[in-house]
């Protein structure tokens, strides 16, 4: 059946290719998922640290726990990209949409 030394030499480069291939879809894809990783971490570090430098910035005005944890509740909004950001309030008395604009 593989008598022929050109069906055996494809069959071989054949088989080389398909292993070359496989091994490099196999870095690439380890690859892109450590930089998704990375980026995901990253990204989590990023709104912790928004969300418990507001809470201490509460803490301190409102020294109060529940009352702080509230305040920031109400004060972190979180774009689609996963960042936190915090709303800049005109009055710290009103806590609503209308009062509260959200920077860039």
């Amino acid at each position: 059946m593989f008598d022929s030394v050109r069906i055996r030499l494809t069959l071989w480069y054949a088989g080389v290719l398909a292993l070359s291939l496989i091994a490099f879809a196999l870095v690439i894809y380890y690859a892109a998922g450590n930089i998704f990783h990375e980026r995901q971490d990253e990204s989590l570090r990023s709104t912790a640290q928004t969300v418990a430098s507001a809470y201490v910035e509460e803490l301190a005005e409102a020294h109060s726990q529940s009352k702080a944890g509230e305040i920031v509740l109400s004060e972190i909004t979180f774009r689609q990209h996963g960042q936190a950001t915090r709303r800049v309030c005109k009055s710290r008395r009103f806590h609503h949409r209308d009062s509260c604009i959200s920077p860039g």
